[in-house]
């Protein structure tokens, strides 16, 4: 999947936001992806909502999809990843 310096600057910004030091704050993933996502700016969150579509609509492993944002939180494996993927589309759409 092609990542352009755009899509790969906010992957990167939802990954930071994604880091371990999130849990000192929140004890639950879902609470988690949405501070993340209220991290990105309202007029970014369409190219966060296309690029989340496309990565699981890819046939790309979706942990090392999920690896290059940089996140400090890891999956074993790709189901894992892919439900963190999901998760940050829920919140994006639910936030407009």
């Amino acid at each position: 999947m092609e990542m352009t310096p755009a899509r790969s600057a906010i992957w990167s910004q939802v990954g930071k936001a994604l880091s371990h030091q999130i849990f000192d704050r929140f004890e639950r993933f879902e609470d988690a992806v949405d501070e993340a996502v209220s991290g990105v700016a309202p007029e970014d969150r369409p190219a966060l909502r296309g690029l989340l579509e496309d990565m699981l609509a890819s046939s790309e492993d979706a942990r090392a999809l999920w690896e290059n944002s940089g996140a400090g939180i890891a999956f074993h494996d790709s189901r894992g990843a892919r439900m963190a993927m999901e998760m940050l589309l829920q919140a994006v759409k639910s936030k407009g």
